[in-house]
């Protein structure tokens, strides 16, 4: 079927359930960023592939949201179609409610799947609509009864993810879990989010590609925990290791069932933002609700010592693929023209030659000339461009691996470049530097932060249509929260221990797109007085190309954090190399 006839199919559904207006997602039953295929259901309905967008669908027409990262991407991919592409975050753009307001009547019903759907979304919805009596109709999901060969829920194995990878113990962890529940007086936690249950119960899995979770549920009780999960997922070993801390494993929907018996002395604890409507709605009617964000969040996002010695490490191996990948592309692009997808593929094999390396972090985005001004552009071998001898070629690329998780990006000179785009690089360095040489004082939130990269590119008129940088997770997702650095207002504070990158970026639509990217731990810095200040502390080792700089637009402070930052790659990768990559290492970070 076609884009419009998946459509005409919905609309049939519409009809039959009394429906005036469908909305559809890309997200799972845990609010996953990434999700497995069974739950791509807006990208089959719409065709758009993006990670993030929702798609309206009304008796007579359709619409997409989706954010700056996919513009250019969304009106490729919704292109034949009927369906109009909102541009989220324009002032000119109405946001969901404001367009289902004008274009829905008094007493509409609107539908979703209430499984994928928070009770915090649907509640914001509703709130939000001008319209009288609007009813939010959530026990249909109408792709599943269109999509005949859609795929089932993933059944991989689970793995333990050991103490001396992870810094504590299950127990440990579910000690300091129940003592927050104390503190709320909470006799039960939902935690419905896969990273959550991940870290907590220091087990991995493989259901989602390049985020190694395993889809289940987590109910914690004062002295008995269940996970809900399919079975044959966990083996013998992993169950007994379970038992043993007093976890039970149960039917992954039976969580449905228990939260039904809950009676008037139980007091449930959950986080509306992700949980869905379908499990908010089975809590009994007689519990008292706690609806408040799930401690494990803050817990799991401020790295302990143990994590941040492993991280160390695991970044070094990733500096040292990543130096085996540039001399290689270097070398190569002088023989012959390279395509983005082989380029792909090759750093992806220099990283599994490194110790402990699980799978890539997410699927590299290799993009040569204009297709990087797309942020997340995905090259595919019908229709990826080749590299030549000219122009930018960026590649945003990570890693998983049991000792940490890693994200980076370089843009690097494949030969002759315009005077344009070796300002727009220079610029882009700058405002990388203004805040990763930033001090700032304990209470600061990433929104606080983020204009210091934008500045450099604001004074001519420039900026980029996404954050700055997001949280990375430990052998968990490459974006975690809560987290992160963008213009959006954020209440979360930046707290020693977090990992955040630091990625401002320039995206000309059909000429080029440069963004540098380094992962970074929140550290102290020197106190005065009672104010305790912070920093960022650098945790990438891989050299920032400098052929592209136009040095004398650089302060001295700012070439100094250059040298500096060069100084250290090699220190921390020289030793691993070669002595004809430690050459090419030693050229490529020399002082400038």
């Amino acid at each position: 079927m076609t884009i419009n006839e998946k459509l005409e199919k919905l609309r049939e559904k519409m009809e039959k359930y009394n429906l005036d207006c469908y909305l559809e997602h890309n997200v799972d039953p845990h609010q996953s960023e990434y999700v497995a295929d069974r739950w791509k259901t807006r990208e089959w309905l719409s065709g758009f592939t993006g990670s993030v967008g929702t798609l309206v669908v009304t008796s007579k027409k359709s619409a997409l949201w989706a954010d700056g990262r996919y513009y250019i991407q969304a009106e490729k991919e919704l292109n034949g179609s009927e369906i109009k592409l909102q541009k989220k975050g324009l002032e000119k753009t109405s946001k969901v409610h404001e367009w289902l307001s004008k274009n829905l009547k008094n007493n509409a019903k609107i539908g979703l799947n209430g499984k994928t759907y928070s009770e915090k979304y649907v509640s914001n919805l509703k709130k939000n609509i001008t319209l009288e009596d609007i009813e939010f109709i959530t026990r249909y999901d109408i792709v599943d009864e269109l999509w005949k060969d859609r795929p089932e829920i993933p059944r991989n194995k689970a793995f333990i993810h050991p103490p001396e990878y992870a810094g504590k113990t299950r127990a440990q962890k579910i000690k300091n879990i129940r003592k927050k529940m104390k503190e709320k007086k909470c006799s039960h936690l939902i935690i419905s989010t896969l990273d959550d249950i991940a870290w907590t119960l220091n087990i991995r899995g493989n259901d989602i590609k390049f985020n190694p979770y395993i889809i289940s549920y987590l109910l914690i009780e004062n002295d008995n925990i269940s996970f809900y999960v399919l079975e044959e997922k966990i083996d013998k070993k992993i169950k007994k290791q379970l038992e043993k801390d007093n976890i039970s494993l149960k039917n992954y929907s039976k969580i449905v069932k228990d939260l039904q018996k809950l009676s008037k002395k139980d007091k449930v604890w959950y986080s509306p933002e992700t949980t869905n409507m379908w499990i908010v709605s089975s809590i009994s009617e007689e519990a008292n609700k706690y609806q408040k964000r799930v401690p494990t969040k803050l817990m799991k996002a401020k790295k302990n010592k143990k994590e941040l010695k492993n991280l160390k490490n695991c970044q070094i191996k990733d500096g040292i693929a990543m130096v085996k990948f540039l001399i290689w592309l270097e070398e190569t692009i002088k023989e012959r023209e390279i395509g983005e997808v082989e380029a792909a593929q090759k750093v992806n094999e220099f990283r599994k030659r490194q110790k402990y390396f699980i799978e890539p972090s997410f699927s590299p985005i290799s993009a040569y000339k204009e297709n990087a001004a797309m942020m997340h552009y995905h090259a595919k071998e019908e229709n990826q461009s080749f590299l030549k001898n000219k122009s930018f070629y960026l590649l945003d690329s990570g890693g998983q691996y049991m000792d940490g998780t890693t994200d980076i990006t370089r843009t690097i000179p494949m030969g002759v470049l315009s005077r344009e785009e070796k300002f727009h690089y220079t610029l882009t360095l700058k405002g990388h530097i203004n805040l990763a040489n930033s001090k700032f004082l304990y209470g600061a939130t990433g929104s606080n932060l983020d204009v210091l990269s934008r500045k450099p590119l604001w004074e001519h008129n420039l900026d980029y249509k996404c954050g700055t940088g997001h949280g990375v997770g430990y052998l968990m997702g490459v974006h975690e929260g809560p987290q992160n650095i963008s213009r959006t207002p954020n209440k979360i504070k930046l707290e020693e221990g977090m990992i955040v990158t630091i990625e401002p970026g320039i995206y000309i639509e059909g000429s080029h797109g440069i963004r540098i990217e380094n992962d970074y731990v929140i550290v102290k810095d020197k106190k005065n007085n009672s104010d305790q200040f912070m920093k960022f502390k650098n945790m990438t080792y891989c050299p920032i190309d400098t052929q592209p700089i136009i040095k004398d637009l650089l302060t001295e402070e700012e070439i100094k954090w250059l040298n500096d930052f060069h100084s250290k790659v090699f220190d921390k990768l020289a030793k691993h190399l070669n002595e004809e990559e430690r050459t090419w290492l030693k050229k490529k970070t020399k002082k400038l």
